[in-house]
């Protein structure tokens, strides 16, 4: 398994697995960044590191100031 930037370029050929993929490549806003993900490797790898830092970085609340959710979609009934 590698990890490179086949995701994107699978999205501009309309092989997207959810249809909010292919929304990333089809609004004016995103698909620029879609394609600059696809066509250089190096950039995308770049932004990775980079989201794996922010998402390192995040501390969640614990304890009484927040819970871990069973179920994302709903809170934890008491």
């Amino acid at each position: 398994m590698i990890l490179d930037n086949m995701y994107y370029k699978n999205v501009l050929e309309h092989k997207g697995l959810l249809s909010v993929d292919q929304q990333l490549a089809s609004d004016p806003r995103t698909a620029p960044f879609v394609e600059r993900m696809a066509g250089d490797n190096g950039y995308f790898h770049q932004q990775f590191a980079r989201a794996v830092v922010v998402l390192s970085e995040n501390n969640p609340l614990t304890g009484p100031e927040g819970e871990v959710r069973k179920d994302c979609r709903y809170v934890n009934s008491n």
